[in-house]
């Protein structure tokens, strides 16, 4: 198991909770093809900006062994989310919204059969958007 951020200080907090944590972009991880058995992106989509989204989705599918399996969460409208400072600290935050049938059409489109796409509604305590979850696995043949 490997955690990646772009985010040097996020890669030291996940080195404390799991086996091994990088510094890595997720439209070029420092990760051998056919090497990973899966993939959890989980809204850590919403910072590729859409026309970056295939190529991220494509170096997913590179990295993953035949048969292995991908899941995405992201949140559910239009456009980007910004803002100039989160969790108190100044920092610039773009969050890119998808749509599920984008996001489906997009995974499949990088080579992935998608096993489930479902929308689920915001919990009281969450951001009042629509969770988009897509689950999908690797052809058993390969590249």
């Amino acid at each position: 198991m490997v955690g990646t951020d772009l985010s040097l200080g996020m890669a030291r907090l996940a080195a404390r909770r799991l086996p091994s944590a990088a510094v890595a972009d997720l439209r070029s991880l420092p990760i051998r093809r056919a090497s990973f058995g899966a993939v959890l992106a989980f809204y850590s989509i919403i910072h590729i900006p859409r026309p970056q989204l295939g190529g991220a989705l494509r170096e997913f599918r590179r990295v993953l062994r035949p048969g292995g399996r991908i899941l995405l969460s992201a949140h559910e409208g239009d456009g980007e989310f910004a803002v100039g400072e989160f969790l108190g600290e100044a920092v610039p935050f773009v969050a890119t919204f998808f749509n599920l049938d984008e996001l489906v059409v997009v995974t499949r489109s990088a080579g992935m059969e998608v096993t489930l796409a479902e929308r689920r509604p915001p919990y009281e305590a969450e951001h009042p958007t629509v969770r988009l979850y897509v689950e999908a696995r690797c052809p058993s043949t390969g590249l």
